[in-house]
């Protein structure tokens, strides 16, 4: 009766052992799983692949996402001078030296105008007819106005301002203050200028991303490294999108400690003992094991 008191123990022992979840995946099953599709392991999983860390690889990942805008996109350099576009609403004041001309009076000697640039570029000034303003500069714009009341006039005399560059905004959404469509200076703005008119980023910029479309184009950078690198603050483009996306960083935390759980990171640079102490600590109780793993070569482990 004893002896099979002690077997049906024993028994019952290895039923639980094998019931009771293990510390972590093994290293085998990791490198086994690495690169197969949830459909190749039968289960809802997650693609990765597992790859040597090196001096070379490093290099290689860090080059890359230093120059996503400036130079792999081709994106930036400073804008030329301002046109005037489709939209756009301008202040065309006309001068006349005398007192009893087309635009003046005894009490002045000028006349403002506002005008909008129709979709065909173009918008009427009285006595001078339809004027093309689309693609000229204000300066060109006021050259030719002057060009067209010589000889109608009496010695005229043109200023042209932009009160509404409708045609020079781009779109600013996502994880911003203040998500809206943002008029450029004449002197030309850079990414992070129009992110602070929208009211700057929600979010930590560790774990911002900036997208901008341009065209057929796009590109995507972390706001930190518009800060840390000043070569992806691109020039921004009339017509350009830029999204911001809030992605915390995360990791997960399993095995001999005190919680097995998915924690953000909190910060822009986490360290292995730092991941450790947000999970509570490890487990005094257990031996915590380092697994090496070089080319074709047998996983490796051993106690600390």
């Amino acid at each position: 009766m004893n002896r099979i008191r002690v077997l049906f123990l024993v028994a019952t022992l290895a039923a639980c052992k094998s019931a009771v979840p293990g510390e972590g995946p093994l290293t085998g099953a990791i490198l086994s799983e690495a690169g197969k599709s949830a459909k190749e392991l039968n289960r809802d999983a997650t693609v990765y692949e597992v790859v040597d860390v090196d001096s070379r690889s490093a290099g290689t990942i860090s080059a890359y996402s230093q120059t996503t805008l400036a130079k792999r996109l081709g994106f930036g350099g400073r804008p030329g001078n301002a046109t005037i576009g489709v939209g756009d609403r301008l202040a065309v004041s006309i001068f006349e030296a005398g007192t009893d001309g087309l635009f003046s009076t005894s009490k002045s000697k000028a006349s403002k105008l506002v005008v909008v640039v129709q979709p065909d570029g173009k918008a009427a000034i009285p006595y001078i007819g339809e004027v093309r303003f689309s693609g000229l500069t204000l300066e060109q714009a006021r050259h030719g106005i002057v060009e067209a009341l010589k000889g109608k006039a009496v010695e005229p005399d043109v200023i042209v301002t932009s009160l509404d560059t409708a045609s020079r905004k781009v779109t600013v959404t996502g994880a911003v203050k203040a998500p809206s469509v943002v008029p450029l200076n004449l002197s030309g703005d850079q990414l992070t200028d129009v992110i602070a008119k929208a009211g700057g980023a929600r979010g930590e910029t560790y774990d911002t991303f900036v997208s901008i479309t341009r065209g057929n184009m796009s590109g995507t950078v972390l706001m930190s490294t518009l800060i840390a690198n000043p070569s992806e603050n691109i020039w921004v483009r009339p017509g350009d999108e830029i999204t911001l996306v809030e992605d915390p960083r995360q990791f997960t935390i399993l095995g001999a400690t005190k919680s097995n759980k998915r924690l953000a990171f909190g910060s822009r640079d986490l360290s292995l003992i730092e991941a450790v102490g947000m999970g509570g600590g490890g487990d005094d109780n257990a031996t915590l094991k380092v697994s090496s793993y070089s080319g074709t070569k047998s996983p490796r482990s051993r106690p600390l």
